[in-house]
């Protein structure tokens, strides 16, 4: 069941993060991006691992949602099906190359299609 729900997440994320520019370099201060207190991405001139981190995240959210519309309940990925994607998105690199752009594009997409065009 999980290869199902995995393989057009894997795929979009791989589309988005693998058009950026070269893995960003932290230059000091905080690895803590900034925020607009709304929890929104202040604008930045890196991606970072947690910007990563949330991408994963929001791509994982945003397929579950499509798959609620359409599968029966039993069927959806558990929550540990989820949490294993999310680990497995997080430990790929391409999202560091991300331009802050598109991640800001990324994060607000609400569809998988929105998600892959955001480059």
């Amino acid at each position: 069941m999980l290869q199902r729900w995995v393989v057009p997440v894997t795929i979009v994320l791989a589309v988005a993060c693998g058009h950026g520019t070269e893995p960003a370099r932290p230059r000091g201060g905080s690895a803590q991006p900034e925020t607009h207190g709304s929890g929104e991405l202040a604008p930045s001139t890196t991606v970072n691992e947690r910007d990563c981190d949330q991408l994963a995240q929001h791509a994982v959210a945003i397929r579950v949602a499509e798959l609620r519309k359409t599968t029966p309940a039993d069927q959806l990925p558990t929550e540990a099906e989820q949490a294993k994607l999310v680990a497995e998105l997080r430990a790929d690199p391409a999202c560091l190359r991300l331009s802050p752009a598109a991640l800001r594009c990324a994060i607000a997409a609400t569809s998988l299609d929105a998600l892959a065009a955001c480059r």
